[in-house]
């Protein structure tokens, strides 16, 4: 599961195109495009925060914004760059979206565009892949409490009272 949502610039250098998505750690984002460009790739904005809560702010923001996406801008399906999008514009949106749904996410604030592409390189120490799911868990827990998120399956138990 993804606990992270990061925002680049475009990877041409084009202003004013970003690309949102989502990845269990930010340094499996940049080495999954690092090996699309010659220059050094960065991510520069990141947001942590529980799994299903980065998932909708995800799809809160390519819903908000889908105007101008690629794919509805040029109809090619997997393109999900925001085309002519503000810096601060897109930033106020996510930043407000955390705030009116009360989202348990964190913007994790950079000091420079962040740029690892391992685990070593990892400025928040973040462990290796194997280890993320849990680090990450553990991690929420301790900014956000317990999540007392119940899925429909456990609500229809317990108030059919099926035992597991």
């Amino acid at each position: 599961m993804s606990h992270f949502l990061y925002i680049h610039k475009d990877m041409s250098g084009t202003p004013d195109i970003w690309k949102p998505g989502i990845a269990m750690l930010p340094y499996s984002a940049v080495r999954a495009r690092q090996k699309f460009t010659w220059n050094q790739f960065e991510l520069n904005y990141l947001f942590f925060g529980r799994p299903r809560q980065i998932v909708f702010l995800e799809k809160k923001i390519k819903s908000h914004f889908s105007y101008c996406s690629g794919k509805a801008l040029q109809g090619f399906g997997g393109q999900t760059e925001l085309f002519q999008v503000q810096e601060k514009e897109l930033l106020s949106f996510v930043r407000g979206t955390i705030q009116k749904y009360d989202l348990a996410v964190k913007e994790v604030l950079l000091e420079k565009p962040y740029t690892a592409s391992n685990s070593g390189q990892c400025p928040f120490g973040c462990p290796t892949e194997a280890y993320a799911e849990s680090w990450c868990d553990k991690k929420s827990v301790e900014l956000f409490g317990k999540d007392n998120y119940r899925s429909a399956k456990d609500m229809f138990d317990q108030l059919f009272g099926v035992d597991n």
